[in-house]
């Protein structure tokens, strides 16, 4: 599993690359326009990841 982030103006992107398919997967981005709290942000942050880790390796 490889970890991407880009972090740009208005949104930052996540998305996993596995190495066995040689594809993209569980990409989902987070907007930064809008004022949160770094707790929102951390909260929202750990399900997504929590949700994809799960889907990566639920063989």
């Amino acid at each position: 599993m490889f970890l991407a982030i880009d972090a740009g103006n208005s949104n930052v992107v996540f998305a996993l690359f596995d190495q066995r398919s040689g594809k993209w997967t569980n990409q989902f981005r987070l907007e930064t326009k809008t004022p949160r709290l770094i707790s929102q942000l951390s909260k929202k942050s750990t399900a997504l990841f929590y949700r994809a880790w799960n889907s990566a390796f639920a063989d």
